[in-house]
């Protein structure tokens, strides 16, 4: 390297030891050695790059020290093959499988370590700092693409997809398909507006055995039954107990039911209100109803003021 090209353009030098096991160059291509302090080497290995890698810029003899370029302007790179045409300047450097040469490609890729300047058996060339192993090659071409990991830390591109399409996973790896019908739910529901209801049997009826009487088709699924009302009783100390019935089987199993309300003065006004949740039931058409007793005396589910409803909504889960 002579003083013209020291101060041609900025460079970083390195001073190192030859432990290659024989002499490089100017021009010789070289990568550091972890085995030794401040020592270089050379490699066989193509597009190194998992060391920081140089290029040497006079006759350095093995285990003797010697400059080594490391970044900036580099007056000559020995390069593997024929000479470099005048379209191959910008092209890429990287080692190559002849120890001290580099090879050169029109792609930046891993191990990159310099790009050419020059054409020539021995073209100058720029020198950069090592290439990031980590650094993340874009797959990606099209508007809408999607980058994910197809084997280990492989980056690939998955295409958009049509529209309507979903993605989904096949074989470990993202994919786009066509969407699943949707499951659709069933619910029903009665809401009483005018008219309210009175018992005094001490044994459970049906509440109203036509409108409060829920049916529909389920899935293997719970069902969620709920009550939003108030009552009453004409009595004192009195109480309104209600439970609900699924295809005919009372769910609250003793004698109160699923849910009691104990009323302490006669006609005052409590509410009700309660939600149950059924086990799993079979996939087929279900009837569910609202029953209901008096402790004593009579029993009232106001249906005008306030209203009350009885529904039924069919979980996913």
């Amino acid at each position: 390297m002579s003083n013209l090209d020291a101060i041609r353009g900025r460079q970083t030098l390195a001073f190192m030891t030859n432990t290659s096991g024989g002499q490089v160059v100017d021009g010789d291509v070289v990568i550091y050695d972890t085995g030794a302090d401040e020592s270089f080497t050379t490699t066989t290995t193509p597009n190194t790059n998992d060391k920081q890698v140089g290029v040497a810029q006079e006759l350095i003899y093995n285990g003797s020290n010697g400059r080594v370029l490391v970044a900036g302007y580099a007056p000559k790179v020995n390069v593997n093959g024929s000479n470099v045409s005048t379209g191959n300047r910008g092209y890429f450097l990287f080692t190559s499988q002849v120890a001290k040469t580099a090879r050169y490609a029109a792609a930046r890729g891993s191990g990159a370590f310099g790009q050419l300047i020059k054409s020539g058996t021995t073209p100058s060339a720029l020198v950069a700092q090592m290439s990031d192993p980590n650094v993340l090659t874009n797959p990606l071409t099209t508007t809408g693409d999607i980058i994910y990991s197809s084997s280990g830390t492989t980056a690939a591109r998955l295409g958009i997809g049509s529209s309507t399409q979903v993605l989904t996973v096949t074989g470990g790896v993202p994919v786009w398909a066509a969407a699943g019908s949707a499951t659709n739910l069933q619910s029903a529901s009665y809401k009483r507006t005018a008219g309210d209801y009175t018992t005094t049997s001490t044994t459970f009826v049906d509440v109203d055995s036509t409108n409060f009487s829920l049916t529909f088709t389920t899935g293997a699924r719970r069902v969620m039954l709920g009550l939003v009302g108030s009552c009453a009783s004409s009595g004192t100390n009195s109480s309104v107990v209600f439970d609900v019935t699924v295809d005919g089987a009372r769910q609250g199993g003793t004698s109160w039911g699923m849910q009691r309300t104990q009323i302490y003065t006669a006609t005052a006004v409590v509410d009700c209100s309660f939600v149950f949740v059924t086990d799993a039931l079979s996939a087929a058409s279900h009837t569910f109803k609202l029953q209901w007793r008096a402790s004593a005396d009579t029993a009232t589910l106001f249906g005008s003021d306030p209203y009350c409803q009885f529904y039924a909504v069919e979980l996913y889960a």
